[in-house]
């Protein structure tokens, strides 16, 4: 659990500056693959 906390904080870091392309659909250059964050 710990590990999880820690990996959403530093994505969230990452994608601090990500710009907003669509609904929803956001581009950031400091990520090399896309991904899905939030809750499920």
């Amino acid at each position: 659990m710990g590990y999880g906390i820690y990996s959403y904080l530093k994505s969230r870091r990452m994608v601090k500056f990500a710009v907003r392309m669509r609904n929803n659909v956001y581009e950031c250059e400091n990520l090399p693959t896309p991904f899905i964050m939030g809750l499920v």
